[in-house]
């Protein structure tokens, strides 16, 4: 199985950590390394924008007045 055939089914600290990786081996990485973290960066990006975008809403605090 292809690592991009997991990246859906990462967790978001997975994720995290596998773009801090992918970023780090392309600029640094063997030209291997550096085309795969070139191929997968969009998608694991992709993953994590999708996540945000389907994420309910957090509500707005509401700040009550103190009595007193």
């Amino acid at each position: 199985m292809d690592i991009a055939e997991k990246v859906p089914s990462l967790t978001d600290q997975q994720l995290a950590v596998m773009r801090a990786n992918a970023e780090r081996l392309g600029e640094v990485g063997t030209r291997k390394q550096q085309g795969e973290a070139a191929r997968l960066l969009p998608l694991i990006q992709a993953e994590i924008d999708g996540r945000k975008a389907r994420a309910p809403a957090k509500p707005k605090a509401v700040r009550r007045p103190r009595k007193g």
